[in-house]
């Protein structure tokens, strides 16, 4: 189930250049622990991301990376210490919370801070590093504020790949080193790689034909729904169960 998951995760990443972790966590939450779903959402897209910084590179602008690398490495280090330390029913709503309200800042399209400047952004990306870290979502933040700063997608694409390859490559290590990698966690990791490049592939192949913006909103609706039922059974859980 977790492989059939992270295959359409996979597909959505790159049909939509962002929406992994939304894509996946609602599902992952009903067949996961919340800790291993951050996990897998962390390790897995490491290999995807680098993918989409090679098909990105012309699109890169050098200048960027470093500035991006910090603010990802700053606040996934801020993440990681968030999960480490918070109890399992609570990450989870927290991770519905997010869910649903990335999932409203996509359908509601909205292009706020249209005149941030650069600077601005990279403190912008350090919180947004830290909700990724933490929960395995929240790119659609620092795409909203990107889209109004450039004409092409693909210009904004380049530069969330790289800013996510620090991000995932630096949660993966963290969570590695902090003790909360279990063996189980790796073979799971493991088992979705091939089948995430598969679904990686099949987004490529989907997203040079796609026009219609039906498809994203049918797959944004689907999130929401999924993930209002992971709240009501976590919030179920606490007061009741």
């Amino acid at each position: 189930m977790v492989v059939v998951i992270m295959t359409l995760a996979a597909f959505v990443l790159r049909t939509l250049s962002f929406g992994l972790g939304l894509t996946a966590s609602p599902l992952l939450l009903f067949v996961l622990d919340p800790v291993s779903v951050v996990i897998v959402l962390v390790s897995v897209p490491v290999v995807l991301t680098a993918m989409l910084v090679w098909e990105t590179r012309n699109q890169i602008d050098r200048k960027t990376i470093i500035p991006l690398g910090v603010s990802a490495i700053i606040g996934t280090s801020f993440g990681i210490v968030f999960v480490k330390n918070i109890e399992s029913s609570v990450l989870a709503i927290v991770i519905s919370l997010v869910v649903i309200a990335m999932a409203i800042l996509i359908i509601t399209n909205l292009k706020f801070i249209s005149a941030v400047s650069n600077k601005l952004i990279y403190f912008i990306a350090i919180p947004v590093a830290s909700l990724i870290s933490s929960t395995g979502m929240g790119t659609p933040v620092l795409v909203a504020v990107l889209l109004p700063k450039f004409s092409k997608i693909n210009l904004v694409r380049g530069y969330i790949s790289v800013y996510l390859l620090f991000v995932y490559g630096t949660a993966a290590l963290g969570y590695l080193i902090s003790g909360l990698v279990e063996s189980r966690h790796i073979e799971m990791a493991g088992i979705c790689i091939l089948p995430s490049i598969l679904g990686y592939f099949a987004g490529k192949w989907f997203s040079d034909k796609l026009k219609d913006t039906v498809m994203r909103k049918l797959i944004v609706g689907f999130i929401i729904i999924s993930s209002s039922i992971t709240l009501i059974k976590e919030f179920y859980k606490i007061f009741v169960g």
